[in-house]
């Protein structure tokens, strides 16, 4: 875990990496999120709670008033080198508000939009970054993973509200099914899933498709991999969905994700109707919610619903 976090805070400021490499190292393998804000103490998510930093590295429920605070210039800093010195080659990533780096880590950012038209092309004055840990929490697609022996593998839908633990799940999923002999191709558009340098176990039988374009990497697994499973995030747009019911209809199961907190919500997603119109999904997973990320609070089974 220590090498993963050292991948995720590698381009902050000396200072801050100093104060963060200080904190106890059975907290530090803990952290699920650092937040950085201009002007602002830096905060912390540890056992799904948020924390101070003081200048010793110590963790503070409430602010002291005295706490170092985060300069302009460091927020600034930060945000270049996580660009690599290179803002403009990182377009895309700006516009969806998030770059993800080696490792699976993703930092979201707030800053002013530079916009033509409606189009974002750059952004300007970085004000904060939220950097999320890529974890892998072995086991807690297991309640899962053994009802689809029992039952049968199908395809499968994993819903949460944000930072439930989605990717997470599906990391774990994905290795279950390959460590079952199953051939999973896993398609990690954005690197979050298990990217191209990550010490994440994989099974023996995963295919990993890394910055493909989603729509392009699901035709291009099933054109010549010949997958039993498909396994990939968030669905986005008309390309990707197309492509997943495509997939389905060649008869490959598909296990993904999707930003919802219950069933009336779903319902109401366009994108899961038109998805779920071509063939059931076999099983719905719901997971708690952000305080316990990657664990489950219900699965229902195609009979069910």
């Amino acid at each position: 875990m220590m090498k993963r976090i050292e991948e995720a805070i590698s381009f902050l400021p000396d200072r801050i990496n100093y104060i963060l490499n200080n904190i106890r190292t059975d907290i530090i393998e803990n952290i699920s999120e650092i937040r950085i804000r201009k002007d602002c103490p830096i905060v912390i998510k540890y056992d799904g709670k948020q924390f101070y930093l003081d200048e010793n590295s110590n963790l503070l429920f409430k602010s002291n008033g005295h706490l170092p605070l985060v300069s302009e210039k460091e927020v600034e800093q930060s945000f270049v080198r996580l660009c690599e010195y290179s803002v403009y080659s990182h377009a895309d990533d700006i516009k969806n508000g998030f770059i993800t780096l080696k490792g699976g880590h993703r930092v979201g950012f707030s800053a002013t939009a530079v916009r033509e038209g409606e189009k974002i092309i750059s952004v300007k004055k970085v004000s904060s970054l939220n950097i999320r840990i890529a974890c892998e929490y072995i086991g807690c697609s297991k309640e899962l993973f053994e009802t689809m022996l029992h039952n049968g593998f199908g395809n499968v839908l994993i819903a949460g509200e944000p930072s439930s633990g989605k990717t997470t799940f599906l990391r774990d999923l994905a290795r279950n099914l390959s460590e079952q002999g199953l051939n999973v191709s896993v398609i990690d558009e954005r690197q979050e899933l298990f990217g191209d340098d990550t010490d994440f176990q994989k099974g023996h039988c995963l295919d990993l498709y890394s910055s493909y374009p989603k729509h392009l990497a699901v035709q291009c697994a099933i054109r010549t991999m010949n997958p039993d499973y498909v396994v990939t995030d968030e669905i986005g747009d008309e390309r990707e969905c197309k492509a997943i019911i495509d997939g389905i209809n060649c008869g490959v199961d598909f296990a993904m994700s999707i930003h919802c907190k219950n069933i009336d919500e779903l319902n109401s997603k366009e994108i899961f109707r038109r998805i779920d119109s071509a063939k059931k999904f076999d099983y719905i997973v719901f997971l708690k919610g952000k305080n316990d990320a990657g664990t489950i609070s219900e699965i229902i089974k195609a009979n069910e619903r």
